[in-house]
């Protein structure tokens, strides 16, 4: 990824500021969906501009938290012999996981990315 893949815009929203930011997909894809050349945006709530925040939206730009608790209660369920799955299901399970994994993955080091290019500005924070 170049620098160049990267933006972001910001209005003010009630008095605070609101940052949509701006990433290509994934490199490494993120399930079996093609990715295209498309950029992806991602809108943070109003007043925040840190990690977790970003994180959390670039995470929702791919999966809703409906998505991302089923993902997760799945292999949780798996994994403690909660619920029952034939080989194929539990594939099935497992590899959601994986690609879901490996998106927050990717959320990270966009993160990391923007707070490194932006920094943390404690007027936005307010």
């Amino acid at each position: 990824m170049t620098n160049n893949d990267f933006g972001r815009d910001s209005v003010i929203v009630y008095g605070q500021w609101q940052h949509t930011i701006h990433f290509p997909p994934s490199q490494q894809g993120a399930g079996d969906e093609l990715l295209t050349d498309e950029m992806m945006s991602a809108t943070l709530p109003a007043g925040q501009w840190d990690y977790g925040a970003i994180v959390a939206a670039v995470v929702r730009a791919r999966y809703s938290d409906d998505e991302a608790t089923a993902i997760q209660l799945n292999m949780q369920g798996l994994m403690s012999n909660c619920i029952e799955a034939d080989e194929v299901k539990a594939a099935e399970y497992k590899a959601e996981y994986l690609a879901f994994e490996q998106w927050r993955q990717y959320a990270k080091s966009t993160a990391k990315y923007f707070m490194g290019k932006y920094g943390y500005k404690p007027e936005i924070n307010k």
